[in-house]
């Protein structure tokens, strides 16, 4: 048998121990291989040395019962010549009736590990009986084996004959290195696949080493193929030691660049993971599944007032406010029982100091391939100066509501006294009303009924709640408004068209929406341009969840770069027109929003006006059954 083939029988035993994953079962065939390591006390044997030894204990412990059973079924001769020799290769008899004849080769090398492979001897003359070319087709088989799974695990062998200055690549060595399979290595020039620089060094560094010291290698390194690409390998090197001098070095070559890809973008992926974690200005956290923290970050630690070490002796449990940990603890077991994946709430957290503190929570559930529950991911927003702000805002707008109320009622019947007792003033003194203070007063009086009626309507307007919200057809409020200025419009001389490319229905209230209409019409008939005839287009179109009304005039428009910011502003005015008192869009706009909608203006000086109304579209099962 060829010395390179016994090296790669040898390199295989050694594959055993660097590449488990990648061990063979030589049950059935021909090759046996036997592994005494007396460095860490092991042996390792291939079920085929029974086909050699039937005899051969089923399990072998140790190196000490190695040795034993090796003696056991050896001569005193040949067993003496493979523990005191560094090799030795002979032929034996094997009790086996399978064949009469095999080769025993061992190698021994300088730490004591010894490697012993037998296999048939095919080298007895052609004459072989049909039991010995049973073995030799399953000897076969078995190299056949040990050359594919080299080439599934990426390992390749090599081997540097000091004594003839030769190398030696095993075709799975060429496959890495990407050259031809009739590439012959040359011992001066294959360092020059490793590129230069660190990787190069190092492979001169461990080569030299294996020769001078006997040092094994096993490192990871990266090289350059004949084709240019950068891949990563394994080299794994056994130093051949014979009466203490290297004749040769011999190893494993194995590519693990796509593994080395992926465990470098895994390590990038956690360290980016780890970076977000640690400095993310929410607090995170990794939580067991029974509560506990398992990992925190800085700005969870800051925001509870605990140290890292503090809150991971704590499970979320312990620091959650009593009202809100039920329906934190159902919510986690929903996830748990598999009904939800993840989960979002508001809650209170106790602090180190006894504060209680508002945060959002949105927890995620991690499971493993086989979606068994692991761990929770936990995001924890500080929300305690927005909660708290909420709470200053809704006590204001209690206040605010009680002022309504006293404007509504006690102002507004004060209001009403005054204006009865000019009445009554007027009638006990007819002549007073004559008189310039008297007229002034009454003006004033009206002013202040009028002023408290709008702010009561305004008021009003900002606490109506989604119930009053109805499917409404938009067109018959539009027809309805415009029948009722139509007397109007006709002294206006107007043209007026309409346009709608729908049906849908819009979400409001009735009485909005026709005050809206009304005062977009009658203002369009108010500012019309006294040079030329009204002009209105009224345009609809649906815009996403809106319905989009447009109502285009040619009147005498409005410098919105000047007053933009004031015109929907209550009591603003922008033309010397007596019936103007800035009223009417200040309560539109706000009669829109209260609905959930807009009210948007363009416009120019002499150029017109458009007004945009955008609504809400009525939910579909509304806009059903409006249409059935």
């Amino acid at each position: 048998m060829p010395r390179e083939s016994f090296k790669l029988r040898t390199l295989l035993i050694q594959i055993w121990n660097a590449f488990p994953e990648y061990s063979m079962s030589t049950e059935d065939a021909a090759l046996a291989f036997l592994l005494l390591n007396p460095n860490d006390g092991s042996s390792q044997a291939s079920d085929s040395i029974k086909y050699y030894f039937p005899n051969w204990p089923d399990e072998i412990s140790g190196y000490d019962a190695g040795i034993a059973a090796l003696k056991n079924h050896l001569s005193p001769k040949l067993a003496e010549a493979i523990l005191s020799n560094s090799s030795h290769s002979e032929s034996i008899a094997s009790p086996s009736p399978k064949l009469a004849t095999a080769i025993l080769e061992s190698q021994k090398n300088s730490e004591g590990l010894i490697a012993i492979t037998i296999h048939p001897d095919f080298n007895l003359g052609t004459n072989e009986s049909s039991a010995d070319n049973m073995v030799r087709l399953r000897y076969e088989r078995a190299l056949e084996f040990l050359e594919r799974s080299n080439h599934l695990a990426g390992i390749g062998y090599w081997e540097l004959d000091l004594v003839n200055q030769k190398l030696t690549w095993s075709s799975e060595t060429k496959r890495i290195h990407e050259v031809p399979e009739e590439y012959t290595p040359v011992l001066d020039t294959a360092i020059h696949f490793y590129p230069e620089g660190k990787y190069r060094d190092r492979i001169t560094q461990l080569i030299k080493n294996a020769i001078d010291k006997g040092e094994h290698f096993d490192e990871t390194l990266q090289i350059k193929t004949a084709k240019g690409k950068l891949n990563w390998v394994r080299s794994v090197g056994i130093p051949e030691v014979v009466n203490g001098t290297t004749i040769g070095v011999y190893g494993l070559f194995q590519d693990i660049h796509q593994s080395k890809v992926t465990e470098t973008e895994l390590q990038k992926n956690e360290n980016l993971f780890r970076q977000t974690f640690e400095y993310a200005s929410i607090g995170m956290a990794l939580v067991g599944l029974n509560g506990k923290w398992l990992q925190v970050n800085q700005s969870l630690c800051r925001f509870l007032e605990y140290s890292e070490a503090e809150l991971k002796q704590r499970s979320f449990q312990d620091i959650t406010h009593a009202d809100d940990l039920n329906l934190d603890l159902d919510l986690l077991g929903q996830c748990l029982e598999g009904s939800m994946d993840n989960y979002q709430m508001e809650k209170r957290y106790l602090t180190k100091s006894g504060q209680t503190v508002w945060a959002l929570l949105a927890v995620s559930l991690v499971k493993d391939a086989e979606g068994t529950p692991l761990h929770f991911i936990s995001q924890i927003t500080n929300i305690d100066a927005s909660k708290r702000l909420l709470e200053r805002v809704q006590d204001q707008n209690e206040r605010l509501i009680n002022f309504a109320h006293i404007v509504s009622h006690n102002l507004r019947s004060h209001s009403a006294n005054t204006a009865l007792m000019l009445d009554m003033l007027k009638l006990d003194a007819p002549q007073v009303s004559e008189l310039q203070s008297y007229k002034h007063l009454t003006q004033a009086s009206e002013n202040l009924d009028e002023t408290i009626y709008h702010l009561s309507e305004i008021t009003a307007m900002q606490l109506e709640t989604n119930e009053h919200l109805e499917a409404l057809d938009p067109w018959p409020f539009v027809e309805k408004n415009l029948k009722l200025l139509e007397t109007d419009f006709n002294a206006a001389n107007a043209t007026i068209s309409l346009h709608c490319e729908n049906k849908v229905k819009a979400y409001g209230v009735a009485a909005y929406l026709d005050s809206i209409l009304f005062n977009l019409l009658s203002n369009a008939i108010k500012y019309r341009s006294p040079d030329k005839p009204l002009q209105l287009e009224i345009r609809c179109q649906l815009d996403g969840d809106y319905l989009s009304f447009d109502f285009v005039d040619n009147g005498i428009g409005i410098d919105l770069e000047r007053h933009g910011d004031k015109l929907f502003g209550l009591y603003k005015t922008f033309h010397h027109n007596e019936d103007a008192k800035g009223v009417g869009l200040f309560i539109s706009r706000n009669q829109a929003e209260a609905m959930g909608g807009s009210l948007t203006a363009e416009s120019k000086p002499d150029a017109g006006s458009t007004f945009t109304l955008r609504l809400k579209t009525a939910p579909k099962e509304l806009q059903e059954d409006s249409n059935s």
